[in-house]
């Protein structure tokens, strides 16, 4: 593992766990992103290419993960905490959602990949005017406030 002399990582409790797995460990000299460019290079393609919806997306599957119940009819907040967490809207397992068919499927991929294409040649084009990417991420917040789901005989 190459890192920087970041703090999490020059902890003992770190280099312990890093010897007990036999992890080689090496530090860059700090400062100096030439030393671990292609690290640097990834976190900053990370930084522009939309993660943080990705957090928020994180925090609601692991709210739904920790408040649903599961095969022994309790959830993991009640196992931890013991008691049933108290929520603003109700609990994911009284929700129904259908399964996407192949076709769905296949056709959000298609417009999530062109979608992904799109932003790439914006972000390849510097010349773009400032009206014209708040005009794409506004009709890309409008898109993702809806997602339009048809159910018909038999999905309950």
């Amino acid at each position: 593992m190459i890192s920087d002399n970041g703090s999490s990582f020059i902890a003992t409790e770190t280099k312990a766990f890093l010897n007990r797995l036999s992890i080689k460990y090496h530090q860059t000299t700090p400062y100096h992103p030439r030393t671990n460019g292609r690290c640097e290079k990834f976190n900053g393609v990370i930084k522009i290419s939309g993660i943080p919806f990705a957090e928020v997306a994180l925090q609601k599957a692991l709210h739904i993960y920790n408040t649903r119940p599961s095969e022994h009819e309790y959830s993991p907040h009640y196992l931890l905490f013991g008691i049933t967490p108290k929520l603003a809207i109700p609990s994911s397992s009284s929700f129904y959602t259908r399964e996407e068919t192949t076709e769905e499927t296949e056709a959000s991929i298609k417009d999530l990949a062109l979608r992904k294409i799109e932003k790439l040649n914006m972000l390849r084009n510097p010349i773009n005017s400032v009206k014209t990417s708040q005009s794409y991420i506004r009709s890309l917040l409008a898109e993702q406030k809806a997602h339009s789901r048809s159910f018909s005989k038999g999905d309950w």
